[in-house]
Parts: C-alpha cells; structure tokens; sequence
C-alpha cells in the first residue's frame, strides 16, 4: 500500500468520514448488502488507468473485500449527483460527506449501519464503491501504520516560471531522485506523474521548457505519498 498519492488523499477523505463520523452515530450491526444503484442510462465501464481509484488503490478496495465498480453517463454532473442525493436518502442512506474534491470531480459519501458507500463523478465518469465499516477500518488502520514508519522528509518548496522554464525552488530540504514525483499539466485536477531524474535541493531544479500558457504544478513523496504542493498555478507569457 505504498506509492500513495492524491487519489489517496479522496479515498482517505471516505475512509475518515465514513469510520469517524458515521461510526459514532449508529450501531455497527452487521447487515447483508445489496448493490448500489445505478443511474439510469449509465454504461458499464473499466475503471480509468490512471486517476481516481487505479492502480495499488484499486488493489486495496479489492483485496480487503470493498467493490468498486464505473460507468458513464453522458449526462451533466450536477443532474448525476442529484439522483444519488435523492436516491440514496430514498432507500435509507444517511450522506456523509458531499464535497468537491478538485473543480471537475466531486465525491459522496454514505452510510447505513454497518455500510459505507461512495460515488465520484468526474466529468462523465461515474465510480461507485461499497463495503463494510471494518473493510473500510481495515485500509485506515493499514495506511496509518505506513504512515507512522514511513514520515515524510521535511521540504519547502514552491514551483515558478523563468524564460519559458519551470523549475522548483527550495528553500529548505531535498529529496533524492528516486523518491519524488512532479505532475505539470495545464489542466487542474489532471496529473501526469513524473518520477525524478536528479536529486531535488537548493536552490532549484528544472522540470523542462514549454510553450506559452497556464500550467499548474505538484510534487509528491513517493514512499509516502505525501503531496508537498498540488495544482500551483504557474504562468508563462
């Protein structure tokens, strides 16, 4: 359960609402599920490559039993997590947790006694996922543990734009090569993670040349998965 990164952070953001809010209001009786509804209209579809829920993340949800499943729906975002408001609350789901994650994707969050649940939409994708409150506790009680032998180095540092370049600027730390990864994208809340290729230390580091326009810039520890910065707006003119 390493190499953790934002996707990390929205399952977390579940995880914690769902465990730490819901547990404390309702009995943990165990009850058999049922399958979650679909909206109507939607299209059965393989679980993006990259992105929310992929990877060692997906790995996770299905190794401790929590099924996750996506679609598309082709319909606005809005109209999508207003069915599941109303459809949830109908079949007796109290919501949790009903946040933007990043500008194009927002999460909900619900629980009925011994269940939590959760929808993403991002910009047509649709990604259910249901389970137990003791899977769920399980992946926090793992993930803490990580996080507890695996601290992330203390860094300062912020992205800026100079003659067509972006580079890092360090204030005070560094980390190796090996255990960092930068995204630049010039849309925000889309990464490309990019492993380094040399150590990152004072006073900076170039992440290459590009073209005019609005870039937005991450960086994140690798072992842990801790993001140091994420979507820093950079401009080059």
């Amino acid at each position: 359960m390493r190499n953790r990164g934002i996707s990390s952070v929205i399952l977390l953001m579940v995880v914690i609402a769902i465990i730490f809010i819901a547990a404390g209001y309702f009995s943990l009786t165990r009850k058999s599920g049922e399958e979650l509804p679909v909206y109507p209209g939607a299209a059965p579809s393989e679980i993006p490559e990259s992105g929310l829920f992929s990877g060692e993340l997906l790995s996770d949800f299905v190794s401790h039993g929590i099924s996750v499943s996506a679609y598309t729906t082709g319909t606005s975002p809005n109209e999508v997590l207003d069915w599941y408001r109303s459809e949830m609350s109908n079949r007796g789901w109290t919501k949790i947790l009903d946040n933007a994650v990043f500008d194009n994707c927002h999460l909900l969050s619900f629980q009925r006694e011994n269940e939590g649940a959760g929808v993403f939409e991002n910009r047509g994708t649709l990604i259910l996922f249901h389970g137990t409150l003791e899977q769920f506790q399980a992946i926090a009680e793992e993930w803490y543990k990580e996080k507890q032998a695996l601290p992330s180095p203390m860094l300062s540092a912020a992205p800026a734009a100079s003659d067509g370049t972006i580079c890092i600027y360090v204030q005070t730390g560094s980390l190796p090569a090996s255990e960092r990864e930068y995204s630049v994208s010039q849309t925000e809340g889309s990464y490309s993670w990019v492993t380094g290729t040399e150590e990152l230390s004072s006073p900076y580091v170039t992440l290459g040349t590009f073209t005019q326009g609005i870039y937005y810039v991450s960086l994140r520890h690798i072992p842990t998965g801790h993001i140091y910065f994420t979507d820093v707006e950079v401009i080059i003119s």
